[in-house]
């Protein structure tokens, strides 16, 4: 890795090759920077970059404007989900009409969208943003399975503080449970799957690994944005609204988790926290419904706003103890 010193007479004047792996520190520990987190702030300097070799020709910046670029990234994941469907259609026609062959379609498209987002993302750090793969968090490493259990855990608690005030704001009504006479295995499989490799993993890709890593240079900007295009994203989802008021209400939701999720993942240097954020968020909804907790515009506020204060909390804290955008780990 190379460190970059500052000469205020000359601008960035050396940079010094050095190891600086450090696995000791679990989330909260000094943060490594990366070439496109850089601030002007005195407590950023001297900043930590990636080497040439780890990035390839990143000096020449991004080939695309930062708007392209944000659009390029949520266009992936709108246009691969219908690609998907497209190119699974003809196996959906001819499949036996089975509650186990339902299953199996849906796992296999969902391992087939996750496959085609991967590759997609990395073509575009490599080709657009001249970088590896690596800076927007897509690594596997022996933190990735406890930041992704970490963030899962943070959606339940979201869950668990918000549920018994309900009753203090609104009545909620009951939640469908479609998947009540599927056998308990397949719907644990079909949760994980869909959780992790439908929603999580792919959008936290999107939103809190390339957008966050590629506006990085003015950092509450990329955070704002990768909110933003979040929030937008799901006014597609269909979540039991009944009107256009809750429409507004539910969007709670997706506006509070994108927040955590963006503040864990930078908190924990691992984009895995924010795919636990996030695939914990449907995992705690479904476990919810099926435990009679039931779905409305109560819920949906409170719920958001349990998770924003817990984004905010994780954002002041990684501000004051880096903040600086990159996953090391």
């Amino acid at each position: 890795l190379a460190v970059v010193t500052h000469d205020s007479g000359h601008g960035w004047s050396a940079a010094t090759l050095i190891d600086i792996d450090d696995p000791m520190v679990m989330c909260c520990g000094p943060l490594t920077g990366d070439a496109g987190a850089m601030t002007n702030s005195p407590k950023h300097a001297p900043e930590v970059l990636p080497s040439a070799a780890a990035v390839g020709n990143h000096s020449a910046g991004p080939r695309w404007p930062a708007w392209v670029r944000v659009v390029a990234a949520v266009g992936i994941v709108l246009g691969l989900l219908v690609a998907t469907s497209l190119l699974t259609a003809p196996i959906a026609a001819v499949i036996p009409d089975t509650v186990e062959a339902g299953v199996a379609l849906r796992v296999g498209q969902q391992v087939v969208f996750c496959l085609l987002v991967l590759a997609a993302f990395t073509v575009l750090v490599r080709r657009v943003d001249r970088r590896s793969p690596a800076v927007i968090g897509l690594r596997v490493t022996r933190w990735s399975f406890p930041f992704l259990t970490l963030g899962a855990g943070v959606s339940a608690l979201a869950l668990v503080i918000a549920a018994p005030l309900v009753n203090l704001f609104g009545e909620l009504r009951p939640a469908p449970t479609p998947m009540s006479e599927v056998p308990v295995l397949l719907v644990v499989i079909l949760a994980v799957s869909q959780a992790l490799l439908l929603q999580g993993l792919p959008e936290e890709l999107a939103f809190r690994g390339y957008i966050l890593v590629t506006l990085s240079t003015r950092p509450w900007v990329a955070i704002g944005t990768s909110v933003a295009a979040c929030t937008a994203l799901h006014l597609l989802s269909s979540g039991g609204q009944q009107s256009l008021g809750e429409r507004a209400a539910y969007l709670a939701m997706p506006l509070g988790f994108a927040v955590s999720a963006a503040g864990m993942a930078l908190l924990c240097r691992s984009l895995w926290a924010a795919v636990g954020v996030h695939a914990g968020f449907h995992w705690a909804t479904i476990l919810g419904a099926n435990l009679g907790v039931g779905q409305g515009p109560a819920l949906w506020i409170l719920l958001g706003a349990v998770h924003l204060v817990i984004g905010l909390i994780a954002l002041a804290w990684w501000w004051r103890t880096s903040g600086t955008i990159t996953y090391s780990r």
